[in-house]
């Protein structure tokens, strides 16, 4: 919800409201969590990518190569999703345009009328 000055309730006021010192730690606290969750993605993508390449004892092969064999196999039998990521991870994806026009005229009047 926005107040009447337009702000979004949930913003804090810096202005006048805060030291330099006080925005400084307030800031230095937010980056420290930032660059930790950070770390930890990179960690769980890490333990992602190693896992994926591990053997699936299913059929010999590593399972990016299994999962692969899959989205083709999908995708063959006319799963359009499954088309769509092999497309999009080619780098094929069409580009989204958006398109807007008007037949109406818009008149904007700024100040009072005399």
């Amino acid at each position: 919800m926005a107040n009447q000055s337009g702000t979004p309730e949930n913003l804090m006021r810096w202005q006048g409201t805060k030291t330099k010192e006080e925005i400084r730690q307030i800031t230095s606290k937010a980056g420290k969590a930032s660059g930790k969750k950070k770390a930890e993605r990179k960690l769980l993508r890490e333990y992602l990518e190693e896992a994926l390449s591990l053997i699936n004892p299913d059929d010999g092969l590593d399972y990016y190569t299994s999962m692969t064999i899959s989205l083709i196999k999908k995708a063959s039998d006319g799963d359009s999703r499954s088309y769509e990521i092999i497309r999009d991870t080619l780098g094929q994806k069409p580009k989204d345009e958006v398109s807007l026009s008007s037949a109406d005229t818009i008149n904007i009047k700024i100040g009072e009328e005399k």
